[in-house]
């Protein structure tokens, strides 16, 4: 009911507080939908959800994962799968990948090289399993994607861009 009061005033750009809390599964799936079908009308939705299922991550086109109030990823939610896999903390199959990114920022997942040695690599750019530091998860992933900005920053600077992203 908030959200289509709000609605009422046609506004560009919606920013929406765990909008699903409360809701059984099936409303909550409902409202996702809404959300995306006004995302691909033309406005502009923010929201944090709680626990959203499977499905519900699919229908997202961007994520931003914070651990411990930094940004750990900030990209299309198709993509992080991949990214996470990069460095070395594959999803698991038939796992929800909303779960297991909860996992991952709050530090109980194991990277694939703890407990190795050596010269092994794992999908993590540039190291190797020997060079883990015993980081938590939830560091890792925030350090890997702020060393992953900074090049990014770098590239944009040299070519004469801002290399700022301006999230609001």
């Amino acid at each position: 009911v908030n959200i289509a009061n709000e609605l009422l005033a046609d506004p560009a750009l919606l920013l929406l507080d765990e909008p699903t809390s409360g809701l059984d599964a099936s409303t909550a799936m409902a409202v996702v939908r809404l959300l995306r079908d006004l995302s691909d009308e033309g406005k502009t939705v923010i929201s944090t959800i709680h626990q959203p299922s499977s499905a519900m991550f699919g229908l997202f086109d961007k994520v931003m994962l914070l651990a411990d109030g930094r940004v750990a990823y900030f990209g299309p939610a198709a993509d992080a799968q991949a990214y996470f896999s990069a460095i070395g903390y594959a999803f698991p199959v038939n796992y929800n990948p909303c779960d297991y990114l909860i996992q991952l920022v709050i530090g109980n997942v194991v990277h694939c090289c703890d407990g190795l040695t050596g010269d092994l690599e794992c999908g993590d750019e540039g190291s190797r399993c020997g060079e883990t530091s015993g980081e938590t998860s939830a560091a890792r992933v925030v350090r890997l994607w702020s060393e992953k900005e900074a090049l990014a920053g770098s590239a944009a600077a040299s070519d004469g861009a801002d290399g700022r992203t301006v999230v609001v």
